[in-house]
């Protein structure tokens, strides 16, 4: 009895936790993605590069940016070795936002006080860069540096998503499907 039980609990917690997937495609010029019913493109004008938006159900804001002048993401942050951070203080120098450790090389390389965490994945026949905030608070989105043409880069980024819709931009991510030819 207790075994049938736990199997009813294990199959209904599955089913309420399975995840809902995008239900709509929409056309973001050079390439398509899925997204959740809720969310809704909007225009947004740039001079030099070609720029979308998408707003989530929450009201947030997800940006697509498509051209040459597109930036990379900042993911280093300088480390300090603790004697040059007191040496700084010592001075009276604005130590706000800088970082110290016993190993500063080392926490430079492994991006420990970033606010992402980075990973490289191929979507769609070509290798974006994965940005996703580490908590709450930081930006969340995949570039494709220089990936058409060899001139051109499509990013897409949002700040500080709530954890549902985080999860939700990550997966209509992988849905990425680029118009040919690119």
């Amino acid at each position: 009895m207790r075994f049938g039980y736990f199997v009813y609990i294990l199959i209904c917690s599955t089913l309420v936790s399975c995840k809902t997937k995008p239900d709509k495609i929409i056309n973001m010029g050079v390439y398509t993605m899925k997204i959740p019913k809720e969310w809704k493109k909007i225009e947004l004008n740039n001079i030099d590069s070609q720029v979308f938006g998408i707003l989530t159900g929450d009201g947030d804001t997800i940006v697509s940016d498509y051209g040459i002048h597109i930036g990379k993401f900042n993911e280093t942050v300088k480390v300090f070795t603790k004697k040059q951070l007191f040496y700084y203080t010592k001075v009276k120098m604005d130590t706000t936002g800088l970082f110290s450790s016993d190993f500063p090389e080392i926490d430079q390389s492994q991006g420990t006080f970033l606010k992402e965490f980075y990973f490289y994945e191929k979507i769609d026949g070509k290798v974006g860069k994965i940005q996703v905030a580490k908590k709450k608070i930081g930006n969340t989105g995949i570039l494709f540096y220089k990936a058409f043409q060899d001139v051109y880069s499509l990013k897409i980024t949002s700040k500080n998503l709530s954890d549902s819709n985080k999860k939700l931009f990550i997966e209509a991510i992988y849905t990425i499907k680029f118009k040919k030819p690119l």
